[in-house]
């Protein structure tokens, strides 16, 4: 969790809340769970809701769609930081 040390909530402004230990990592064991049902749901409605792709679908995927657009991806991101450090 953000902001969530060892002796409780400290803020970056300077302002900090005193936790006892054992709320601490109660909170830190209630955020993991949370995340991981979470990821765990958005991983099966993704499944359960697209179609499954036979191997030859997947490879077209990868090879004529996926390949050129990360590659582009990787050329723009290239060219912003390249003017950034140039201004």
């Amino acid at each position: 969790m953000p902001y969530l040390e060892a002796s409780g909530w400290v803020f970056p402004w300077g302002s900090q809340v005193a936790v006892g230990h054992g709320w601490v990592v109660l909170m830190q064991f209630l955020s993991f769970l949370i995340k991981v049902i979470a990821f765990c749901w958005l991983l099966m409605t993704i499944r359960w809701t697209l179609p499954r792709f036979r191997y030859d679908q997947l490879m077209d995927l990868g090879w004529k769609r996926m390949l050129p657009v990360s590659l582009a991806n990787i050329a723009v991101t290239g060219l912003v930081i390249l003017l950034v450090e140039a201004l």
